[in-house]
């Protein structure tokens, strides 16, 4: 059953360490996609930026979706063949299409180091340009095998 949003720390801890994401969005009408995704988690806002991994079109469909429709959908799931360590994670919320320069200074001081940190293939980049979705947590619903 979802929960009105307060993050546990075995729920940041599980955002923090996980690597990939999927991000669910969908159009004005309702036509839903369905992505990986890089992630932090930002206070308590997750936030992706774009970056220069190879993309097709000029907008992104994930972009476009938010500006049309801001209710989005994030799932972080792990698997193994031992089923006893199996858990998911589902966080629902709105997302909003930033620029750099629209995030305070703290934040912008503190989001390229976090992505940085997280992942290696950041070390080079120029955050300063880029647009990133950032997501407000509404709620959380989340399972593991051993109901932990």
């Amino acid at each position: 059953m979802p929960t009105k949003f307060e993050l546990s720390p075995a729920q940041r801890e599980l955002l923090s360490n996980q690597p990939i994401a999927r991000l669910a969005t969908s159009t004005a009408s309702g036509e839903p996609s369905l992505i990986p995704i890089t992630f932090i988690l930002s206070g308590d806002r997750i936030v992706i930026v774009i970056d220069d991994k190879p993309k097709s079109g000029s907008t992104l469909r994930r972009v476009r979706n938010i500006r049309e429709n801001s209710f989005v959908a994030i799932l972080i799931d792990h698997y193994e063949d031992e089923w006893t360590a199996l858990w998911w994670l589902l966080i629902r919320g709105t997302g909003e299409i930033n620029e750099f320069e629209d995030f305070s200074k703290q934040q912008q001081s503190k989001i390229p180091g976090a992505f940085r940190k997280k992942y290696q293939q950041y070390k080079e980049f120029s955050f300063t340009d880029r647009t990133f979705i950032s997501i407000n947590i509404e709620t959380i619903s989340s399972w593991r095998f051993d109901n932990s």
